[in-house]
Formats: C-alpha cells, structure tokens, sequence
C-alpha cells in the first residue's frame, strides 16, 4: 500500500529505529479509513520532542497541513487513539465551508503573519 504515498516515511531517518512497523501500520491504517474521502493527499509525520506528529495533507492545501496533528507517545502506547482522533477530526473538517474558512485563514497569515 505504500509504494504510492505522495508523503511517505523516509525509511532513511534514523530516528524511526525499530518502529518503522508502526509507522507504516498507522499510515496504512489512516489511509485506508479514509479512502473514500477524495482530497485526502495521505500523512506526513514529524518527530517531536514528546513524541511522534501526524500530520494530514489536503489536495486543496498547498504548503500546510490539514486537519488536527495528534501526537503518538515515544513508546506507542496511544497509537489507536491518535489515529481515531485523526480520522474523526479529518471526517469533520473535510467539507466545502470549513474548507474556503481554512484558505481564508492561511491567505491572511500569509499576507499579514500568523501572530
């Protein structure tokens, strides 16, 4: 299922170390919750400090993310959670409204700052 990912895992990172199972797991997993949903462009992760990001990605939205980024634990102990949380987040906000709200949003941060 991977081979067609725009945002996969760089396999190459080496802070995945062991759990590249995990990560493709929740990929996939992601992915497939989400398959009937036409603008999703797949997941991106991010590691952090505390624990690993999800990122989602709109093929509306270039540039940003889309969609809530939970944080899966360093040890993986919350992974089911975040990927429901994300899938159920996604299936909310994947609409026209919160959709032109959102462009309109990243349109004056760009032209004015985020701040």
């Amino acid at each position: 299922m991977r081979e067609n990912k725009k945002y996969s895992i760089n396999i190459h990172d080496t802070r995945i170390g062991s759990h590249l199972k995990e990560l493709i797991y929740i990929e996939n997993t992601i992915s497939k919750l989400l398959q009937d949903h036409l603008n999703f462009d797949g997941i991106s992760i991010n590691f952090l400090s505390n624990g690993i990001q999800i990122n989602g990605h709109h093929k509306e939205i270039v540039g940003y993310t889309f969609g809530d980024s939970p944080i899966i634990n360093k040890d993986f102990t919350n992974v089911e959670e975040c990927i429901n949380h994300f899938v159920s987040v996604w299936e909310k906000v994947d609409n026209e409204e919160y959709l032109r709200s959102y462009k309109r949003f990243l349109e004056d941060g760009e032209k004015w700052g985020y701040d």
